[in-house]
């Protein structure tokens, strides 16, 4: 059997799977799914049942149109829905984003995954 040929073709369908269909479909992002999805599916099943009437929710986070037209899909589906969407959204988003938001993630990354040097003032300045 020749492992390095094999290789190559695992290598080659993930590069036309993360091409085709986003990085949530390459194995990284098939191992992070596959990680997460039945908490997740877990905790869409409990808000799905504990969603409260229109009237007594603290933040309307859905609208009722959408909750309408969640209701025939899945959970699971669902799940797979937001991990994927994250996923590719992640990996996909503009390196050169220097939205306020996405500065503060970074700056509040463990130390391990933040990209570079670590700041502790994520404007740069020690003021």
């Amino acid at each position: 059997m020749d492992y390095g040929r094999t290789e190559e073709r695992f290598n080659e369908n993930a590069e036309r799977l993360i091409r085709n269909f986003g990085y949530a479909y390459g194995p990284e992002g098939q191992a992070i799914t596959n990680r997460y999805i039945d908490r997740l599916v877990e905790f869409i099943a409990k808000v799905r049942k504990e969603r409260p009437p229109l009237r007594n929710r603290p933040q309307k986070a859905l609208t009722s149109e959408l909750w309408e037209a969640m209701r025939g899909v899945s959970d699971r589906v669902l799940a797979r829905a937001v991990l994927t969407g994250a996923i590719n959204a992640i990996w996909t988003r503009d390196p050169d984003d220097k939205s306020a938001a996405l500065k503060a993630r970074i700056a509040n990354r463990p130390r391990d995954l933040a990209p570079g040097p670590r700041r502790s003032n994520p404007r740069g300045s020690d003021q």
